[in-house]
Parts: C-alpha cells; structure tokens; sequence
C-alpha cells in the first residue's frame, strides 16, 4: 500500500506569505502602437456604423457621465448614416495610472436622409485610456462635443 501525504518542512516557504494574493492589474506604460489599436477599433466601429463596437471601447465603470455620453453618441450614430475618420496621433504619454493619446482627429459624416450637406469635425482630440488587465479602454475624452 502506498501512502501519500503532504509534508510540511518548517524550512519550506509558506505560499501564501511569500506570494500574497494579486491585486488590481497594474497599468503597463502606454505605447503608441496602443493608442493605434484602441483608435483603430474607434474608427472601425464609426466607419462601419456600428454603435455597440464603438461603446465596447470605452470604459464605462471609469468614465465620468458615462450614461450622458452613451445617449450623446446613439444620438448622433441616428442623426448621420455614415463616417470617415483620419486621425494622427500627436503624443503619448503616462499620466499617474492612465495613459493619454493627442491625436489630430477628423470625422467626416454624412447626414441621414441626405438632405443635408457632409459635416466636417477636425478636433484636437484627447483620450485618457485605462488598463484594465488585457486591454487598454477609453476613460475619458475631450472635446466631447465631437460626438454632438
């Protein structure tokens, strides 16, 4: 008969003093190629017209007046069929916990019905992205009045 058994050694490490339990995932430093990707998926979702992929980039939990904003932005996605984006990212930084992106951004935007001229918004855009263990979201930008 075999026996198995735990042996406890008093010069074995205890696990749970030497490894405390993790905390809140730290925010890695932004990178530009980031701040790419998380206004890729910005611009993606705004060019296929496509509210919930757009919503899905930001931080909802973080964002001050979040519920404003998300019936600010369904409000414009009815009030125009379709957008163009362009944008250049201008600087990247760390800002305490948060990263921050200034892009020149453009948003050309089709009225629906088209009974209205093309709108053109260019904007010094400034996002405040947080980290949230896998991905970096939007917790804040200025000017929100873009999407207005």
């Amino acid at each position: 008969m075999i026996l198995l058994g735990r042996c406890i050694s008093p010069a074995a490490p205890n696990w749970a003093q030497t490894n405390p339990p993790a905390e809140s995932p730290q925010p890695r430093e932004l990178a530009e190629e980031d701040a790419l990707r998380v206004l890729g998926h910005v611009s993606d979702a705004l060019e296929s017209h496509n509210l919930q992929a757009f919503l899905a980039s930001f931080d909802a939990d973080k964002m001050r007046d979040y519920p404003v904003f998300r019936d600010q932005v369904n409000a414009f996605f009815q009030q125009y069929e379709s957008f163009q984006v362009s944008y250049k990212i201008t600087e990247v930084a760390m800002e305490n916990q948060n990263g921050v992106a200034l892009t020149d951004f453009t948003l050309d935007a089709r009225p629906t019905g088209g009974d209205l001229p093309d709108v053109r918004r260019t904007v010094s855009l400034r996002l405040v992205l947080s980290w949230n263990g896998q991905e970096w979201k939007i917790a804040d930008l200025s000017p929100r009045e873009l999407f207005s």
